[in-house]
């Protein structure tokens, strides 16, 4: 619920979105044949992450290795954002599930 409020009041989502909204969102951009994945390391540890663009916007979901969700937010700027060494390009999700 944390992450719903969060995104209401940046205004990545209206502010009448629900958790099942937030969900979808996020089923949307993990499923994208055309969403990028990569590795993003912090402290050491690897982080699965997805990028998408839906409805113009740079959207990113990141996952633990264990499965479990840890944020999903819009990229502001995405092309400096994604480019900082944190983070390793992996490819399509259609390419990396294949």
């Amino acid at each position: 619920m944390v992450h719903l409020l969060k995104r209401r009041l940046r205004g990545h989502l209206p502010s009448d979105a629900t958790l099942a909204d937030y969900e979808r969102l996020v089923s949307t951009i993990v499923t994208n044949d055309n969403a990028i994945v990569y590795l993003y390391w912090y402290a050491g540890t690897p982080y699965a992450t997805v990028v998408a663009v839906i409805e113009d916007r740079h959207w990113l979901v990141m996952f633990g290795l264990d499965g479990v969700m840890e944020s999903a937010y819009v990229v502001e700027n995405p092309d400096r954002y994604l480019s900082k060494p944190d983070f390793e390009k992996l490819g399509l999700v259609s390419e990396v599930l294949a």
